[in-house]
């Protein structure tokens, strides 16, 4: 029984091995495709991509408003220690919004601004456009009520 057990480990051992020289053999291969890429993103012997560098002069940098001019809402945008920063007012009150998760994905800058007085809270995706200026895909989040109306008459204007 004894030399059945030392046959079983000393097959047991040369798997191993094997299993060993094989994996050293795929790593060699790795290595040799990972220094052939081109890509000036990916570094040699890690898969890590490193950020583009965001110039301070970016396009999207500045002071942004509706074309038409027909909303209160302004967000600058700034580059700091490579990254995008949005600072957002209302334009007739002054008031601040709060502006969290700002990410630049290389292609939209988007945010999310929260109104503090009202609880308002907007997701805003900011894309360039060839002519300069910028599209903004923007969701609300507002709370709404239910308003007691007659049948057949309309709810009076807020305004």
């Amino acid at each position: 029984m004894k030399k059945n057990s030392n046959t079983i480990i000393e097959a047991e051992k040369a798997f191993a091995a094997e299993v060993d020289r094989d994996r050293a053999a795929i790593n060699r291969k790795a290595q040799v495709v990972l220094a052939s890429v081109p890509d000036p993103g990916i570094r040699r012997g890690a898969l890590a991509k490193t950020k583009p560098r965001i110039p301070s002069d970016h396009p999207l940098a500045g002071t942004w408003i509706t074309d038409a001019e027909d909303s209160d809402a302004a967000f600058t945008v700034s580059v700091k220690n490579n990254k995008f920063c949005v600072s957002g007012i209302c334009r007739s009150d002054g008031e601040a919004f709060k502006i969290t998760h700002a990410r630049w994905d290389g292609k939209a800058l988007s945010f999310t601004a929260r109104m503090p007085s009202t609880d308002t809270r907007t997701e805003n995706v900011f894309r360039l456009r060839r002519d300069g200026g910028a599209d903004l895909e923007l969701t609300t989040y507002e709370v709404w009520k239910k308003k007691e109306v007659k049948r057949g008459e309309l709810p009076e204007a807020w305004r």
